[in-house]
């Protein structure tokens, strides 16, 4: 299971992710959906280390 918890990423002026929170359960398959520049990427990249965030858990 992966808890996401007041997640803040910001790109310069950009804020892409304020404050998320989200749960992923470990017995299904989640989706993320959403429009060009939503932050899906972002998302994924913060979850794995691959890009450091600003504040959160």
């Amino acid at each position: 299971m992966i808890k996401i918890f007041q997640l803040k990423k910001s790109y310069e002026d950009n804020t892409v992710l304020n404050d998320l929170n989200m749960t992923f359960n470990s017995n299904g398959v989640d989706i993320i959906v959403g429009i060009n520049g939503s932050g899906k990427t972002t998302l994924l990249n913060c979850i794995s280390d691959i890009t450091p965030f600003e504040s959160g858990t």
